[in-house]
Parts: C-alpha cells; sequence; structure tokens
C-alpha cells in the first residue's frame, strides 16, 4: 500500500543527529516543479514533490543517489529537452557527474507505473531515446531516498556496525514477510521505526543502536549500527537465532575512521 511521507518529520529526524546538516537543506519552489509539469504534462508522485520542496535544492552534502549523481533540481531541469515525449514517461531524477565515468547513466522516475504517492526508478544511459536500454532499481524513489538517509546520518556514523543478510527470500521464502518479521522481533527489543514503514525499506531504532532493513528483489539486508560492540551483538544475535535464515556477513567491529 503506498505511504505518504511527512518530510517535516524526516527533516526532524536529520536536525536530531545533526542540526548543521538539516540547517542546510533548501528546497525547492511549488511553482517552480508545477511549471514543469505543465510544461510537460506530467504529475510526480507526491513523496518526490515534497522531498524537493524541502531538499531538492541541497540536500546538506547527502548523496541520495549515488556518490558521483547529481540531483539538484535547477541542475536537472536546466538540461531538461524543450518537447520530449521521453520526457512524459521518464523524469531524470539525478545525473552523473562524473566526467571520467566509464558510461555515463542517469537515474529516472518510471512515469508509466508511478502511483500518486511513489514511483519505480530506472538507470538509463545517455541519451535518453526509446532504443534506450533500461535497468530497473530494486527501490522506489521514496525507499531510496529514506534508505539512504538513515544510512548515512545515523547507521553508518554510528561507531560499531554489523551485517546480516538473508538469501532467497529468507526461511519463509517471502523476502517482505521476512522483512517484516524482523521489525517485530526488533520491537520486543525496545526497537521503534525511526520513520514510516515502507514496502521494502524499514529503520529501527532505540536511544543506543539502530538497523536499517531493505529488500532486494529475494534478498533481504540488514545494517546495524550501535555506539557500542554490546548493543549490536544483542541486536544480531536476536536476528541470527530467529528463523528467519539470516546468515552473518560481517561480524561486529568497530567502523574504520
Amino acid at each position: 500500500m503506498p505511504v505518504e511521507i511527512d518530510w517535516s518529520a524526516v527533516l526532524e529526524f536529520i536536525a536530531r543527529r545533526n542540526a548543521e546538516l538539516a540547517n542546510s537543506c533548501a528546497g525547492v519552489a511549488r511553482s517552480q516543479i508545477e511549471a514543469v509539469e505543465r510544461r510537460y504534462g506530467i504529475t510526480l508522485p507526491s513523496n518526490y514533490v515534497n522531498f524537493l520542496q524541502r531538499m531538492g535544492e541541497s540536500s546538506g552534502g547527502l548523496n541520495l543517489f549515488g556518490f558521483t549523481y547529481a540531483h539538484q533540481f535547477s541542475r536537472l531541469i536546466r538540461q531538461l529537452p524543450s518537447t520530449s515525449d521521453m520526457t512524459q514517461r521518464y523524469f531524470r531524477v539525478a545525473m552523473e557527474s562524473d566526467l571520467s565515468a566509464p558510461s555515463f547513466e542517469d537515474i529516472y522516475l518510471d512515469l508509466q507505473h508511478s502511483d500518486q504517492h511513489d514511483g519505480p526508478l530506472v538507470r538509463i544511459s545517455r541519451p535518453l531515446n526509446p532504443d534506450s536500454e533500461i535497468e530497473e532499481w530494486p527501490l522506489s524513489v521514496t525507499e531510496k531516498i529514506i534508505y539512504e538517509l538513515v544510512w548515512q546520518i545515523d547507521v553508518s556514523r554510528m561507531p560499531f556496525g554489523a551485517e546480516v543478510a538473508a538469501f532467497n527470500g529468507g526461511a519463509s521464502r517471502n523476502p517482505l514477510k521476512t522483512k517484516e518479521d524482523a521489525a517485530n522481533l526488533l520491537r520486543d527489543l525496545g526497537f521503534a521505526a525511526s520513520l514510516p514503514e515502507l514496502p521494502r525499506v524499514v529503520c529501527m531504532s532505540q536511544p543506543a543502536s539502530s538497523v536499517l532493513i531493505a529488500v532486494d528483489e529475494d534478498l533481504v539486508t540488514f545494517e546495524l549500527g550501535g555506539n557500542s560492540r554490546e548493543g549490536v551483538e544483542e541486536s544480531l544475535n536476536v536476528l541470527l537465532s530467529a528463523q528467519l535464515g539470516a546468515i552473518l556477513q560481517r561480524p561486529p567491529a568497530r567502523r574504520a575512521g
């Protein structure tokens, strides 16, 4: 079921962890977004529009679509074609900015399969045309942004970390069920959802540790972070001992740097 995100709550989540970063975020005027929609006869999903209004011009230096991908709205629309049937089907949300990249692939919202709130992402080589090869991404635009936000400002910044994975959908052979079962286990440990749960992404936290769960087709990954090795090990042991089919990928250890 589509989930509408309260982006003001997302900014509060960021501010609690890094007030300076939150203050550096800058949005796009709704009128500017609507002008682009009218020009091309498109409707962008509400989650993406609301994200643009709060973080579309500056996301505080966060790389939400990849380390070398620019997603500033003003930069994206400067390079939109004057007219294009393809833009009515695929709207670019991030562009490769590394001039030394071996190939130039940009990231687009698939408007043909988007709904009111969210939409799938695809990667397409330049130039965009009907013959372009299209690679589907496992996460929607909302899921990708939320995943990267939580990873970059929360889980990865904790001094200790670990990683667990459940292959082939986990013990249930249903990756979405495995994700939900894991979230319920963590709730029993005192974790709560940091941000609204999405179909393929959920971030759980308690005061001294966090777990970021994501589904990529039949793979379920668990990224753990904590202020102590013991805190990470407690969550890790629960996930490994439960009937999730989870396998330790990276043992608890202090993060480099």
